[in-house]
């Protein structure tokens, strides 16, 4: 089972990675961190859809990670 999601944080390790070095992915972290959040988000996210029987939280949850990785970035303020 842990196999599964190696592989699947790692395959999406280097799609972050490509997107990251052609300027369509912007994310804090290396793209291995940013792979494994987003694994862990969707899983948990498929957890709570099926406990309340709706696919709904589920897309939510998916829109709001791939969307987070495609907004600019946050504006930091210097002090």
């Amino acid at each position: 089972m842990l196999e599964f999601f190696e592989d699947n944080a790692e395959w999406l390790r280097g799609i972050l990675e490509q997107g990251q070095r052609e300027g369509a992915l912007r994310f804090s972290g290396s793209p291995a961190e940013a792979a494994r959040m987003i694994v862990s988000g969707l899983e948990g996210a498929m957890l709570v859809a099926r406990s309340y029987g709706d696919v709904s939280r589920f897309r939510t949850a998916a829109t709001r990670l791939m969307t987070s990785l495609t907004d600019p970035a946050p504006k930091t303020t210097s002090r």
